[in-house]
């Protein structure tokens, strides 16, 4: 097994089932990586409303809302799925640079 085989088969599972349907095309992978960074975008956009339900959530926390369960836990499920967005964005922009270093 050569050394790119070897690289190529370090990338996720899932991606590595999306970059093949391209079948190793550059200019595929290139497309994906143009709509990840839109998507990388999106969620940049996106952050500002979560700041921004975030500090409201505090405001009623803080002045001790009678749903202040129901709001806390809500706040925290939107946050963790955020973090756990942003993760999985950083993987896969780090697979598919790894797949075009491959490429090269």
């Amino acid at each position: 097994m050569s050394v790119r085989e070897e690289d190529l088969l370090e990338l996720s599972p899932s991606l590595w089932k999306l970059v093949s349907a391209f079948q190793n095309s550059l200019s595929g992978v290139d497309d994906l990586i143009k709509k990840h960074e839109g998507f990388a975008k999106t969620l940049e956009a996106q952050e500002e409303k979560i700041d921004t339900l975030e500090q409201l959530a505090q405001t009623l926390l803080a002045q001790e809302h009678y749903a202040s369960d129901h709001i806390r836990s809500r706040c925290q499920g939107v946050l963790d799925r955020r973090d756990k967005v942003k993760q999985v964005r950083c993987r896969v922009s780090s697979s598919l640079a790894a797949f075009v270093n491959c490429c090269n």
